[in-house]
This record gives C-alpha cells, sequence and structure tokens, in this order.
C-alpha cells in the first residue's frame, strides 16, 4: 500500500485590503496629458505617477523668465554705468593733477615776477632804472597774479568735478546694487 498524503481544502469568505490606500491630488490643474501607471498598480516613493499639461502656467514661467532676461539686462547696464562712473572719477583726479601742477607753476612765475619786481622798484627809486621798465615789471606781475587766480579757480572747479564724478560713481553702485537685488527677487 503506497501512502499518499492528505490534502484537506477548505473554501472561505474573506477581502484583501491594500496595504496602503493613498488619495493623491495635483499640485496645479490642467489636463492630463500622460499616465504613467495604473490603477493598483505598486509604485515606488516619489514615482512620476502623470504628467500634467498646463498651458497656463508655461506662459507664465516663459513671462517671468523674460523678466528675468530683462533684469539681468538692465544690471549689466548698470555695471557698465559703474565703469564709466569709475572711469570719470579717474579722469576728473587726473584733470585735477594737472590743475595743481599749473597752479604750482603759476606761483612759481608769480613769485619770480615779484622778486623782479621788488628789485626794479628799488633800482627805480635809487635812479638807476627808468620808471618804463618799472611798469613793465608790474604788468608782468600782474599777469602772473591773474594767472594764479586763474589756475586756481580751474584746480577748484577740477576738485569740484571730482566730487561729483564721485558723487555719481556711488550713484551708479548704487543702481547696481538695485538691479542685482532685483534680479535675484525674480
Amino acid at each position: 500500500a503506497v501512502e499518499e498524503p492528505i490534502v484537506r481544502r477548505t473554501t472561505q469568505p474573506a477581502t484583501f485590503h491594500a496595504p496602503l490606500d493613498v488619495e493623491i491630488h495635483a499640485r496645479v490643474s490642467g489636463y492630463l496629458k500622460e499616465l504613467k501607471t495604473d490603477i493598483g498598480q505598486e509604485v515606488a516613493q516619489d514615482a512620476e505617477l502623470a504628467v500634467i499639461a498646463v498651458p497656463e502656467l508655461g506662459r507664465q514661467q516663459e513671462s517671468r523668465q523674460k523678466s528675468v532676461e530683462q533684469l539681468e539686462a538692465v544690471e549689466k547696464r548698470a555695471e557698465a554705468e559703474v565703469q564709466l562712473a569709475e572711469a570719470n572719477v579717474e579722469s576728473a583726479q587726473a584733470t585735477l593733477a594737472q590743475a595743481q601742477s599749473e597752479k604750482l607753476k603759476a606761483e612759481a612765475e608769480r613769485s619770480a615776477n615779484q622778486a623782479e619786481f621788488d628789485r626794479v622798484e628799488q633800482l627805480v627809486s635809487s635812479g638807476s632804472l627808468q620808471s618804463r621798465l618799472q611798469d613793465e615789471s608790474r604788468k608782468r606781475l600782474d599777469s602772473a597774479l591773474a594767472g594764479v587766480a586763474s589756475v586756481a579757480a580751474a584746480a577748484h572747479a577740477a576738485e569740484a568735478n571730482v566730487r561729483v564724478y564721485e558723487a555719481k560713481l556711488e550713484a551708479a553702485q548704487a543702481q547696481l546694487a538695485v538691479a542685482r537685488a532685483e534680479t535675484e527677487v525674480a
């Protein structure tokens, strides 16, 4: 006799429940462009389930991108204005240095003409020279004094230009900072 194992079978009513039941909501409303999973299919965490087409969102994104590009252009222009302002400051400082040098030269000429006039005046008062030479010396001294005043005014104007261009540089730097901030916000 052959031994056969006894098999017992029973049929029982039962219901299976999924271990996890999740409702899924899209972040934006739109049209279903592509469905990547079926109902009841097991999916991994962070898996892409579907693709939703949102034409309005695309237009908004394009508009934002254009705004960012525009702000970047404004930022570039502000950078160029800063460079221009820096060059203007350097130019004004060079002009100031030149005016100060010319002022020193004019002061030296005035000093030499003053010394010449004083000598001529002494010689005319002692009767060694004619008064006509004193008049000529006076004219050269007066011309030198006027030259000193003119060069001093030019030096003062050059100092003012340096301050103006430094202020414009600060304004350009502030505009650049604003442009960069606006670009970052966008």
